[in-house]
């Protein structure tokens, strides 16, 4: 029987290796920025240097790790949405438009610099505390965690899904600045199935979310 990527990033699926490509890409803008210790700091825990990369770190990370991880995991997305229900003034740093299951859904994301995940994840929570009037979902990113919250319209509880956390993978992958280390490409889709990454993929949290609405999860 074939396999899938919605059940293991594990084998040479097209998505996996784009996943991988997205990963490598990000390590690789340290190289062309000439800022190749920036991405030690990353994995270390510590924060990106805005003059080292010539860029603010937030920005940085959108557009080199978080909008292309979202295109590969199947999301299409819109940066700074305004007009969403009974959320005032306040504004996430996008939404996703197209999540589909039978309930409708506001589906926010905050997404913070590097090692700055307690961050965006008191703001998500601070989102969905408010009176939404949707069944709502969070990400809570810094690119190197990702976390997934819920609130069903008619609860008060926010409810954690998920967690998939990167720093691993791109640890390994960082070899590829420094001194021409290699790796082998089958290694790291392996390590990308253990951090259950297919867990973001669009089809497979849909139905995920679908069965937790229904009570089969």
């Amino acid at each position: 029987m074939s396999r899938d990527w919605s059940t293991s990033l594990s084998d040479h699926s097209p998505i996996a290796q784009s996943v991988l490509s997205v990963l490598e890409q990000f390590v690789d803008e340290f190289g062309i920025r000439e800022c190749p210790s920036q991405v030690e700091y990353v994995v270390s825990g510590r924060y990106l240097d805005s003059s080292e990369i010539g860029q603010l770190p937030e920005r940085f990370i959108e557009d080199h790790l978080v909008w292309p991880l979202l295109n590969v995991l199947g999301y299409e997305y819109l940066p700074q949405p305004v007009g969403y229900p009974r959320w005032g003034n306040e504004v996430p740093d996008f939404a996703i438009t197209n999540f589909e299951t039978t309930d409708e859904f506001a589906f926010i994301g905050e997404v913070k610099p590097p090692n700055n995940i307690s961050n965006a994840r008191v703001q998500v929570k601070s989102y969905l505390k408010k009176d939404l009037g949707l069944n709502t979902l969070a990400i809570a990113t810094d690119g190197l965690n990702w976390e997934l919250y819920f609130r069903h319209e008619k609860g008060e509880c926010v409810v954690p899904l998920l967690k998939v956390g990167l720093r691993a993978i791109i640890s390994k992958l960082q070899r590829r600045l420094f001194e021409k280390e290699s790796y082998r490409s089958f290694q790291i889709r392996g390590v990308l199935s253990d951090a259950k990454v297919e867990q973001l993929y669009r089809p497979n949290l849909e139905k995920r979310v679908s069965n937790k609405l229904n009570g089969t999860s």
